[in-house]
C-alpha cells in the first residue's frame, strides 16, 4: 500500500468510525431496503456492508448469513471506492473473485455493488445484491439498483446525524435537579420527532421549595 493509499484508507476509518454504527445492532430502515431489493432485483442475496479495518459486518443483510468476515474475503472490498457499480456477472469466470470463499464454498456467481457515502464523499459502505447463478443486467435494472443504492445511502446518513444530534441535545439537559436558595427546579423536555430543538419540545417545568 503506497503512502497516499494508506492516507486515504485512514481517512475512510475516520468517517466509518463517525457513523456510530456497532456490530449485531438492528437497522429496521435499511432492512426495508434490503428486502426491497431482493424483491425488486429477483436476486436471493442483499446487504449492507461496513469495511471497518480488516474486517467486514453488515448493518443489514438477507438471504445469507451476517456475521462479521475477514474484509479480503469480500466482493465489497474491490467495490468499495469506486465511482461506477460494480457489477461481476459469473464470479468463477474472473481470477480476481474466484478464489474467494464466497465463491469457492457458498456458490456466489452473481454480483452488485455500490459505495455508499458520507456527505462529506468518504466511502463508508456498500450497497450490493448477490446471485448464486450467473446473470446479465440490463440498464433497468441499474437504474432500480442505483436507486435502492442511493436511498440506503441516505438513510445510512441519516441516522448517524439523527444519532449524533440526540447526543448532542443530551448534553445540553442537566444531569440532575436544578437547585437555587431554597428552590429546585425540575422540568422534562417531549421532542416532537426523534430529536426535539426549541420549537418542537414541550417543557413542563415545575417548582418546588
Amino acid at each position: 500500500m503506497t503512502d497516499h493509499d494508506a492516507a486515504s484508507e485512514a481517512q475512510r476509518q475516520r468517517a466509518v468510525d463517525s457513523l456510530g454504527l456497532a456490530p449485531g445492532g438492528r437497522h429496521p430502515r435499511l432492512d426495508r431496503i434490503t428486502r426491497l431489493a431482493r424483491l425488486a432485483l429477483s436476486v436471493p442475496m442483499a446487504g449492507v456492508t461496513v469495511l471497518e479495518h480488516d474486517r467486514a459486518w453488515f448493518p443489514s443483510v438477507q438471504g445469507m448469513p451476517g456475521d462479521p468476515m475477514p474484509r479480503r474475503d469480500t466482493f465489497c472490498d474491490a467495490a468499495m471506492g469506486q465511482d461506477e457499480t460494480l457489477v461481476v456477472r459469473d464470479a468463477a469466470l474472473l481470477p480476481r473473485f474466484a478464489d474467494l470463499p464466497a465463491v469457492n464454498e457458498e456458490g456466489i456467481r452473481f454480483y452488485l455493488g455500490r459505495t455508499l457515502r458520507d456527505p462529506h464523499g468518504s466511502p463508508v459502505a456498500t450497497f450490493c445484491v448477490l446471485d448464486t447463478r450467473p446473470r446479465e443486467v440490463d440498464d433497468d435494472d441499474l437504474e432500480v439498483f442505483e436507486d435502492l443504492a442511493a436511498w440506503a445511502e441516505r438513510e445510512l446518513v441519516s441516522s448517524t446525524e439523527m444519532s449524533q444530534a440526540r447526543h448532542v441535545q443530551a448534553s445540553l439537559l442537566p444531569s440532575a435537579p436544578l437547585r437555587t436558595g431554597a428552590w429546585q427546579v425540575a422540568g422534562v423536555c417531549h421532542p416532537a420527532l426523534s430529536v426535539g430543538g426549541d420549537s418542537s419540545t414541550t417543557p413542563s417545568p415545575t417548582t418546588s421549595c
